[in-house]
């Protein structure tokens, strides 16, 4: 009689205990893992931002060395509004001006930031980052010290600031520290923080700076010195900013280290 061996086969598929173990260890490393990836995004993006605002400086220097060191002259950050004529808008434009020297329109573009509008009356050339406003005679009815009709914050920034504000003659040379005058920065305006600045920046009278205010949040408890809809330094980047200095370099910093009171501050041109 012939002695048969039986053999059972066994299942190769996985059993639900083992699926579940597999299931909580990808669950376990995705919990451990996309955090790192997402602050690596964020850290290529402060990366990118970095660097368009160091081009635009660059651009910068050029224009500098084209007239005689002297900023260009903004108007508020409404690139004339009126009238409504790209051409004429243009005069007011930072970005229109730097445009010849940097040749992009990308690089105003933070990665960051919001969606750009189209363009339309007072925002022809919409950025991501706000210059200082350097104005001058552009400014209408300019008085001995500041233009009348503007809030008694603007007024208290502008007088104890005054080489630079109104004072388009303002040069690199006369800047006493370039090194620590902030000259442009991740820039959007409170009343709509994902709309972009129009080139222009408001730095803030009082310091009511909120630290805890999250990445494209507005960081001020209270407002520009100027209204709501003008545009101010931005929070864009893992909890700081993208600041370009006036003697071309540009570095990321929380926004809290550049303002010590209204007399001391990166914001001014006679900084302490």
């Amino acid at each position: 009689m012939k002695n048969t061996l039986s053999t059972k086969t066994r299942s190769t598929g996985f059993t639900l205990i083992e699926l579940l173990v597999v299931i909580a260890i990808i669950a376990i490393l995705a919990a451990i893992l996309f955090p790192v990836f997402g602050r690596a995004r964020a850290n290529a993006r402060r990366s990118s931002g970095l660097s368009n605002i160091k081009q635009i400086g660059l651009g910068l220097t050029q224009y500098l060395q084209d007239y005689d060191e002297r900023f260009p002259a903004t108007v508020t950050e409404r690139q004339g509004g009126n009238p409504a004529d790209p051409n004429v808008a243009a005069l007011y434009s930072i970005r229109a001006k730097l445009q010849p020297y940097v040749k992009s329109t990308q690089i105003f573009k933070d990665p960051s930031g919001p969606d750009w509008p189209a363009p339309t009356t007072g925002a022809y050339f919409p950025t991501d980052y706000g210059f200082q406003l350097n104005e001058g005679p552009l400014v209408a009815n300019v008085g001995n010290i500041v233009p009348a009709a503007i809030s008694t914050a603007q007024s208290q920034w502008y007088v104890t600031n005054p080489t630079f504000g109104f004072n388009h003659q303002t040069t690199l040379a006369s800047i006493p520290s370039s090194a620590e005058f902030i000259i442009a920065a991740d820039a959007a305006r409170p009343a709509d923080p994902n709309n972009p600045s129009r080139g222009g920046l408001y730095p803030f009278a009082d310091g009511n700076i909120t630290t805890s205010a999250a990445d494209g949040q507005f960081p001020f408890s209270g407002g520009v010195p100027y209204a709501g809809t003008q545009a101010g330094p931005s929070i864009r980047h893992l909890g700081g900013t993208n600041f370009l200095f006036a003697d071309g370099h540009a570095k990321w910093m929380r926004l809290e280290k550049s303002w010590v009171s209204i007399t001391n501050n990166y914001w001014r041109t006679d900084r302490p």
